[in-house]
This record gives structure tokens, sequence and C-alpha cells, in this order.
């Protein structure tokens, strides 16, 4: 869930682009696609329930993007650490989510190392900084975008409202669906080679 795991660059190259060589740091999401592409065919993608934006002003002009926050991640089945029980969400589970410059995270997104960029050899990698039973960060990502500095002690009320969110969109969501154990697929059953499926 940190941004070097979530975070992708793209490019658009058209002729219906009207500011060529635009770089744009606004917020998108993979949802936007469809809408967008919709919007270029002539079509009117307000008439469905999506949950992404035509963002092809961003894109085209440079535009403020009409996405304002970004559920990243929520799984209920990775619990670690200790509940602060300060909002509607378990901060144990593992889960992020970002609003305008702001990201956080909460559960165990995996190690907090910094690795250095190849190029920078003269850098040198970052040990994780935070005890293993930490489970909530708060980034402005806007102003750290390499997540380096943990704002959740100095900014708990925007930590509360972004859990709220979390909690908001996880009544909305459908449970994971984890099938019991098919013996079946163990190469383990058919002398340690993989086999079709039984």
């Amino acid at each position: 869930m940190w941004e070097g795991g979530i975070k992708a660059i793209g490019f658009v190259a058209s002729p219906l682009i009207n500011n060529p060589g635009t770089v744009s740091n606004e917020l998108m999401h993979v949802s936007d696609w469809f809408p967008t592409f919709v919007g270029l065919a002539g079509g009117d993608a307000s008439e469905y329930d999506l949950d992404g934006y035509d963002i092809w002003d961003s894109i085209s002009n440079g535009d403020p993007s009409p996405r304002t926050e970004a559920l990243i991640n929520i799984d209920p089945m990775a619990i670690s650490g200790d509940l602060l029980d300060i909002s509607d969400f378990d901060n144990r589970m593992a889960a992020a989510i970002r609003v305008g410059d702001w990201k956080l995270i909460t559960g165990d997104p995996g190690s907090g190392k910094w690795f250095a960029p190849p190029e920078d050899s003269d850098l040198e990698d970052i040990p994780d900084p935070d005890p293993a039973d930490k489970n909530i960060w708060l980034f402005n990502i806007a102003d750290d975008p390499n997540e380096t500095t943990d704002l959740f002690d100095s900014n708990q009320d925007q930590a509360i409202d972004m859990l709220n969110k979390l909690a908001e969109y996880q009544a909305t969501a459908i449970g994971p669906n984890y099938p019991a154990m098919d013996l079946n697929c163990n190469p383990a059953n058919f002398d340690d080679t993989w086999n079709s499926w039984q």
C-alpha cells in the first residue's frame, strides 16, 4: 500500500490533447478510464452508477481532476497491531485511502524500508523506522511523495476523518470470498507434479 507499490506513470499521445507535453499530478484511478473512454466516444457515462470519473479535461487540458479521493484497499482478513478505538474503522485492518494530498495507511502494509534508486549509488537504503506493531500512518503525498514523515500524531483529526471514510467504504463492500481448500490443487497429491485440475 506504499506509493511505490500503487502509483503508476502513464502517458497519452493523441491529436485530441489541447496542451501537448502537459504533466499532470492530479489524482486518477484505474476506474476512471471507462467513463473517460465513453466520453471520448461521444457517450455519457453519468447514466451508470460508476466509481470512476471522466478525467479527459485533466489529461487534455491539465484541469484539476474531478476525483478527490481514492480507496486503495481494505482487507478485512489482514489484522495486525492494537486497536486505537478512535473512529468507526478498525485500524488493525490492512487498508489505505487517499483524500486530496493526504494518504492514510492502516494495518500491516509491509516493510517501510526505503530503497535508494540504483542511479543514486551515493545514497544508502533507509531501514524501516517504525516498530513492528505500528499500524497507522498519515502522509501528505504532495509534500512527502516518498512517505518518510508520518504525520498521524500531529494531524489526528485528519486521520480520524479518513478512518471514518474507510468505514463508509467498508459498509458498502462485498466481503472477500475465500473458498475452502481443495486438495486436488496440491501437487503433493500427484507425485509432486502439477497436473490438470480435478
